[in-house]
């Protein structure tokens, strides 16, 4: 049954690389990108579509599914960025080649910049990707990157204004974290007091309305701030994040101790 699966995997990926091969001999184009993009994602879907199918006809393969998962998303994943790479001329190709950053070489992204037509090498994400490029990104052991934003009250925000406590720092996520997220940033903000520990959470959206928005519909004891940056804000490249939430442990020091996608609650522990 294994091999059945993987015949079809391939037979898949198979039909989507051609695609794009033969896409190469024509012009590059917005709606091109767009059609292969799609056959690429549907493939994918299909694909584990399948594997769902087969895996309820046979739980007893967990683990070999499980591995065959794995494969079929780094395949899709990679397939992703390097359509955008080719087709990082066109306006949805070079946003996707933002989103997918941080798993591609600097020195790639600087040659995908060196040729880029003139309208989109002033585009917001033409500018995002340079200041990519030319910032070294948060990691763990690293001294937290001041920024300024905006609270939903209107009032100014400057991170700084937290040294000397813990601070969980959170990109965006309080709607994909789930009930079982929200219920631990809860439980987490109940067990230690305000003067010990922050959860402030930076929220990608445009305006002050939305934000107001967001803070109003998730009601939690957290900090909510944003620069209204949307997708290309300033935080959100000079911490390296992209999935939602990705998150930040400061100790009181302001060194990052965490940085994980999700919660590393056995982490987080170790440093509260």
């Amino acid at each position: 049954m294994m091999k059945t699966i993987c015949v079809f995997i391939a037979a898949v990926f198979t039909l989507s690389v051609t695609s794009c091969r033969n896409g190469g001999s024509q012009t590059l184009s917005e709606a091109e990108y767009l059609h292969l993009d799609s056959m690429l994602w549907n493939s994918y879907e299909a694909s584990v579509d399948s594997l769902q199918s087969l895996y309820g006809s046979d739980p007893d393969k967990r683990d070999s599914f499980s591995i065959v998962y794995k494969e079929l998303l780094d395949d899709a994943l990679a397939g992703n960025a390097s359509l955008a790479l080719k087709y990082a001329s066109v306006p949805s190709g070079l946003k996707r080649v933002f989103m997918v950053r941080l798993d591609v070489p600097k020195d790639t992204l600087r040659a995908v910049l060196g040729r880029i037509p003139a309208d989109l090498a002033d585009s917001p994400y033409a500018e995002a990707l340079r200041m990519h490029i030319d910032n070294d990104q948060i990691e763990e052991g690293d001294r937290y990157y001041d920024f300024n934003a905006t609270l939903p009250d209107s009032s100014s925000f400057a991170l700084s204004s937290l040294e000397g406590k813990n601070i969980l720092l959170l990109y965006g996520g309080l709607g994909c974290m789930g009930e079982y997220g929200r219920t631990y940033l809860t439980s987490l903000r109940n067990s230690m007091p305000h003067d010990s520990l922050e959860i402030v959470v930076y929220q990608p959206c445009s305006s002050l309305e939305e934000l107001r928005e967001i803070a109003g519909y998730y009601p939690l004891d957290v900090v909510n701030v944003s620069d209204f940056k949307d997708d290309v804000g300033t935080f959100k490249i000079l911490y390296g994040a992209q999935a939602t939430p990705t998150c930040f442990l400061i100790d009181k020091e302001g060194v990052v101790r965490v940085k994980s996608v999700g919660f590393d609650v056995e982490r987080f522990a170790e440093y509260l």
